[in-house]
């Protein structure tokens, strides 16, 4: 893992995220690029609207992040690098752009309340659709999470697809191995489901995958998959969630107002967002 980008907002959701984000940097001795993209106010006053100004904004961000990059270097002497960008737009698509463009590895991002960063400008103003284009990695930090050595990790699996020519397995394996932390397979199933032989052959599949990494296998019976997934964390004590956002079902469920609160804040446990295809 060599680059890290950390979305910031000077919030103290971003601020936690960038937290992570340098830590991260720091055991991996990777270069961190912070990334603020804003949105251009239009005030609006008995005379009209007023013209903020973008070069304001920009000079006034790039000053704040330049005495923001000086502390972190001093805090983390083992970061490769730490930079930043500037950039007005749409926040998911200028997120998604840069990242294939710098070679990012992997996307930090805070989260806050209802109101949050991911929900606000990711889910919500740009559409869940957008937010799937992400082809790195998204680890999501509640501004809560605190910042520390993972010791246990699940791994949210879903029969339906689970599919042998993706990657998500490896990813999996990946961070698990990077971490030096045993992981947890967790399947969420409906309630009174009986397992059937496509889903016994990719059980099959899942654990020959994973044969040489310390793991367990759980079935976890719950209608609704994220409530599944809070109660499994709960009891085992999990540090890391991690999910892969598959077109309209889990990721929607997962990201269900209500869950995301139960998530983010009654667990404050980071989840990281995996693309196996």
């Amino acid at each position: 893992m060599k680059n890290i980008f950390c979305a910031y907002d000077f919030s103290d959701a971003g601020n936690n995220a960038l937290q992570h984000a340098c830590k991260l940097a720091d055991y991996f001795n990777a270069n961190i690029t912070i990334v603020y993209i804003y949105n251009i106010p239009v005030p609006v006053t008995e005379f009209g609207y007023i013209d903020v100004g973008d070069e304001v904004i920009r000079r006034s961000a790039e000053k704040d992040l330049e005495a923001l990059k000086t502390k972190l270097i001093s805090e983390h002497p083992h970061i490769n690098s730490v930079n930043y960008i500037v950039e007005t737009g749409l926040v998911a698509y200028k997120l998604n752009k840069l990242a294939k463009s710098k070679n990012c590895d992997l996307l930090v991002m805070g989260i806050d309340n209802e109101k949050n960063f991911i929900k606000e400008h990711v889910l919500g103003s740009t559409s869940i659709d957008e937010a799937r284009e992400f082809k790195v990695p998204v680890l999501i930090v509640p501004k809560t999470a605190e910042s520390k050595k993972l010791r246990s990790i699940a791994f949210a699996s879903d029969y339906k697809h689970t599919a042998e020519n993706s990657t998500s397995l490896i990813q999996v394996k990946f961070y698990a191995t990077i971490f030096n932390a045993p992981l947890s397979v967790v399947h969420v199933l409906e309630p009174d489901h009986s397992m059937d032989m496509s889903e016994a052959m990719k059980d099959k599949f899942i654990e020959k995958k994973l044969e040489n990494t310390e793991h367990k296998t759980f079935l976890v019976y719950e209608k609704n998959a994220a409530d599944g997934i809070v109660e499994f964390v709960k009891a085992h004590d999990i540090d890391l969630i991690i999910v892969e956002p598959y077109h309209r079902n889990f990721f929607d469920r997962l990201f269900h107002k209500s869950t995301t609160k139960e998530l983010a804040f009654h667990l404050s446990k980071p989840i990281l967002a995996i693309h196996g295809e």
